[in-house]
């Protein structure tokens, strides 16, 4: 879908790390669909108890901000960094479960792959 909105409405330049952040470089086709999808994927990345859940929603977001660039996930960046964050100091809501699984370890690196790709 991500791939169709931007080749409905491309951006008049490729964006490049270290370029301008600016969400306007962006197609309206685009800023419309990363309006909807955007919230939701957060809400999954920062309150969801599940590691699996956590892990797809930052592996969502991952692949928003390499087709996007900065532009991508302007609007969102300081709240994927503090999840980051708490993800690697093991302080998400996902990590302080009680029941301790046998798979623990998969879980835990489909999580660290996930946040891994976001802080590329």
């Amino acid at each position: 879908v991500t791939v169709c909105c931007v080749a409905a409405d491309p951006p008049a330049e490729a964006w490049v790390k270290g370029g301008p952040v600016d969400p306007n470089l962006l197609g309206a086709t685009t800023r419309s669909f990363l309006a909807k999808v955007l919230t939701s994927l957060m809400d999954r990345f920062e309150q969801d108890d599940d590691k699996d859940t956590v892990a797809a929603a930052g592996e969502a977001l991952a692949q928003l901000a390499m087709l996007l660039g900065g532009p991508g996930v302007h609007s969102v960046t300081q709240r994927l960094i503090d999840t980051c964050l708490q993800l690697l100091q093991q302080e998400h809501i996902c990590q302080s479960s009680d029941d301790e699984l046998d798979g623990e370890e998969d879980h835990d690196g489909a999580l660290w792959e996930a946040v891994s790709e976001l802080l590329m």
